[in-house]
């Protein structure tokens, strides 16, 4: 029965069982799968995709693609396999990929639109990097004037 107590609500995507169940007045959410959204009341703008994907969420402009029966809304953000909140503008907005492993394949670009080389990584006066092992070992890698430098101290210009 999804949206089953929608009084008000308005221009929503509702595919599942129990999708936005409690969902009253909330508008232009997509929902699809078991109980997605499922304690959203009042909230609008959200898009929760897989069965229990953002259950326990009541905020507005909420992105979720999850599997799991989570107990809270802060288990789902920290916890979905996609976790994000949508705005206006980019400063507005986050994005969270909660996962072990992330594999891309093929060039990849961050700061800018489009990479020439394997990784490419514009805007960024330093990097912070651990182990790939866990063992902590931070080191700092950073880009002044084009001089490269790599530290186990944490630099001024590192935020």
């Amino acid at each position: 029965e999804s949206g089953y107590h929608a009084t008000t609500a308005a221009r929503n995507i509702l595919i599942g069982a129990g999708t936005d169940y409690f969902l009253t007045t909330g508008a232009n959410n997509i929902a699809i799968g078991e109980w997605a959204l499922d304690n959203n009341i009042t909230g609008s703008n959200s898009i929760a995709i897989g069965s229990y994907a953002g259950k326990n969420q009541t905020a507005s402009n909420v992105l979720i693609i999850d599997d799991q029966n989570r107990s809270t809304a802060a288990a789902e953000s920290a916890n979905a396999i996609v976790y994000g909140t949508m705005g206006a503008t980019a400063s507005g907005q986050s994005f969270s990929v909660n996962a072990g492993t992330i594999s891309l394949n093929g060039n990849t670009s961050v700061g800018t639109t489009s990479s020439s080389t394997t990784l490419q990584v514009l805007g960024a006066s330093c990097l912070e990097m651990s182990n790939s092992d866990g063992s902590g070992g931070i080191n700092y890698i950073t880009v002044l004037n084009g001089v490269l430098s790599v530290s186990k101290t944490k630099p001024g210009n590192c935020k």
